[in-house]
């Protein structure tokens, strides 16, 4: 079963155009389909604004300037699979009590009404002075919906959640029944506690984890997850209760369509690192199911600004060249096509980006030098535009 998926080619999806800027509303566009299923990807460091209680809330990390933190890890490490920069949440930002916590607001607008699903793409750091687990770093709060708080929208939200006492103990090896959910009154306003470990990270069916610190599962190295359900907590102490609560989905409704509508995450424990929320409706919660995560990550990551390389291989070379050469002059362009900073047209700008970029990291041998390659799409040039003139006589 599993080989026969790896050898599915994925759907051709064109990534809606959206910027990392804090503020910025994150749109979808109606291309935003994966596998027949409307999605919407989110920047953890697209943040409409802050909110920190406690003067230490959450910070954009990067890879390219590394923070160290007190226990002499480097966040993020120059190895991190990070899309771009991610959201961390800093250390002394522990709270139990969800109305307390540090918060990051987002906007965005939908063109496609449904049911989400919530999947988050994430990394973990170990907090403690002696390496141990990541026992109390994994953890953050989520609103039950859009346009709702993390904390008091909690209170009295009417939603689904999974019937432990009918269905038994869900395990991640054997997926979720969607039929498992049952209507529920919630009674906390902790009740959106989002455990970001336990469930076990999936690729096409197969569920993986490390909780030793010490090792290089986390770290750094960020996944795809989809945890069904928030945890239930006690109200007034915000303690633990139950694994297993509401389920973890945000319905837009045809009158949210094109309008901005909001959604919070809110600090529970330090040191996790966001690098994105995907809601994408997957009723059937399988995405993790039927796809790696790498698969996942080659179509709905999105690929960091102005950068050349456009198959993704780690190098801007002449293999990104050619893309370029091929793609020049088209309209309505992916980066993949060559479009460098991905405005949605292949043109000279794109061909500045790659000059400046040729050469970074480890050029393929027999390599065109740069002049070279600037005098070969000089004439790839030229020749499109003696091609135009002969249609148009």
């Amino acid at each position: 079963m599993r080989t026969s998926i790896q050898k599915l080619a994925l759907p051709a999806i064109l990534f809606a155009a959206s910027t990392s800027t804090a503020g910025a509303v994150t749109q979808q566009s109606a291309a935003n389909v994966f596998n027949g299923r409307p999605y919407l990807y989110v920047e953890a460091e697209s943040y409409s604004s802050l909110n920190d209680t406690d003067d230490n809330g959450f910070k954009v990390v990067s890879k390219e300037s590394p923070i160290t933190s007190p226990q002499g890890r480097s966040i993020l490490p120059a190895t991190s699979n990070v899309s771009g920069t991610a959201l961390l949440n800093d250390i002394g930002g522990f709270t139990s009590n969800a109305s307390l916590a540090d918060t990051a607001n987002y906007e965005v607008r939908f063109v496609t009404a449904g049911t989400y699903q919530l999947y988050t793409r994430h990394t973990l750091f170990d907090s403690a002075a002696t390496p141990g687990n990541f026992g109390n770093e994994d953890s953050m709060y989520m609103s039950p919906g859009f346009n709702k708080n993390a904390s008091t929208d909690w209170l009295n939200f009417q939603g689904l959640a999974y019937d432990q006492a009918a269905v038994g103990d869900p395990n991640p090896n054997d997926g979720i029944d969607p039929a498992g959910f049952v209507p529920a009154t919630s009674d906390s306003h902790n009740n959106g506690w989002l455990a970001l470990r336990d469930w076990g990270v999936k690729s096409a069916g197969v569920v993986t984890n490390d909780n030793n610190a010490n090792n290089d599962f986390w770290n750094g190295n960020f996944y795809w997850y989809n945890r069904p359900f928030y945890e239930i907590t006690n109200d007034s102490t915000g303690a633990f209760v139950e694994d297993f609560g509401f389920k973890t989905q945000f319905i837009v409704t045809p009158d949210m369509l094109n309008q901005t509508v909001t959604f919070q995450m809110g600090a529970r424990e330090d040191y996790s690192a966001i690098d994105g929320f995907l809601f994408i409706k997957d009723d059937d919660l399988n995405l993790l199911d039927q796809y790696t995560q790498q698969q996942v990550d080659a179509v709905l990551t999105p690929v960091a600004a102005n950068s050349a390389d456009f198959n993704g291989d780690g190098k801007v070379d002449g293999a990104d060249f050619l893309t370029l050469q091929r793609g020049f002059g088209s309209t309505g362009a992916a980066h993949a096509d060559g479009d460098a900073n991905n405005d949605g047209a292949v043109n000279a700008a794109d061909l500045d980006i790659f000059k400046a970029q040729f050469g970074g990291g480890s050029p393929l041998q027999a390599v065109p030098e740069p002049a070279a390659i600037c005098l070969a799409f000089a004439g790839c040039i030229a020749g499109i535009r003696l091609h135009r003139r002969k249609v148009a006589n």
